[in-house]
């Protein structure tokens, strides 16, 4: 539960008791005395409705007054964008509000949460989306399983890695991404996936003529065409072997081997190794 992950914290990190005894009073709780511990001097909250008392009432489909440009150190979103429907305002809003120098930061669903709201989204495009054509830059992100004590791993940009970075999960998985405000860019630049954009600067068989394939590409090509032979004509024989082939695909593709994630350790973690 949050009580005892937050009092985790409080171990790992250096701070007493005293500091989370908020948690054992008996009300609804929220996130502003957890700011306040971390230094911030002035907790704002915006909503869709009054109905918890946040201080901007505005409905994030719509693009924020300016009135609200660039005012504050940290925009924090802890699990709104996927349930706004116009996605891009919502995001855009975030953005305008933060001061040059300042940080947004965002924690949402990217795995195994169907259902939870309109959208689960990708690393890739936060990626995309906060860069320099956009006046951000990442600093980090990191996802996590939702499961007891989980493992948290920092994510690699699929640019740099050359790959798109693909997830297989067995529990819901979340993302947190910290961005850095260099600059206010009054619209945003429409991102790409960044493999179809190296192919479309580099096209693979641009300026080539026709080549023999090698030896390796032929012993792939009959392997190709012996397999579509057992699937088409041996079925009872080629569903097992489907399977088997689905299941190391997906194993390929988990957090312990897909190579667009690294460990980083966890919050009840002593190891000093541990780099969260």
């Amino acid at each position: 539960c949050p009580q005892i992950i937050l009092k985790e914290l409080a171990l790992k990190y250096g701070f007493s008791d005293r500091d989370f005894s908020w948690l054992d009073e008996d009300q609804t709780h929220y996130a502003d005395p957890f700011f306040k511990i971390l230094g911030a001097r002035d907790v704002v909250a915006a909503d869709y409705s009054d109905y918890e008392k946040a201080s901007v009432i505005h409905d994030m489909n719509q693009p924020i007054g300016r009135e609200y440009h660039e005012q504050w150190d940290v925009v924090f979103d802890g699990g709104t964008l996927e349930h706004v429907f116009n996605f891009p305002t919502a995001l855009k809003n975030c953005m305008d509000m933060v001061k040059c120098g300042g940080h947004l930061i965002f924690i949402t669903p990217i795995n195994n949460y169907c259902g939870h709201g309109f959208y689960q989204f990708s690393p890739e495009l936060f990626f995309r989306v906060l860069s320099n054509e956009n006046g951000f830059s990442v600093e980090r992100a990191i996802l996590w399983e939702e499961s007891g004590d989980p493992v948290f791993y920092s994510i690699h940009d699929p640019a740099e890695i050359h790959r798109r970075i693909e997830l297989v999960s067995k529990y819901p998985v979340l993302m947190m991404v910290q961005g850095k405000k260099i600059n206010q860019v009054d619209r945003l630049t429409t991102p790409q996936q960044s493999d179809y954009t190296k192919l479309w600067e580099h096209p693979p068989n641009a300026g080539k003529t026709r080549e023999r394939p090698s030896k390796s590409g032929s012993v792939t090509l009959l392997k190709k065409r012996f397999l579509k032979y057992i699937f088409t004509h041996y079925p009872h024989v080629s569903k097992p072997l489907w399977r088997i082939h689905r299941w190391r695909q997906f194993q390929l593709v988990s957090l312990r081997q897909e190579p667009g994630f690294k460990r980083i350790g966890r919050l009840s973690s002593r190891d000093k190794h541990d780099r969260l």
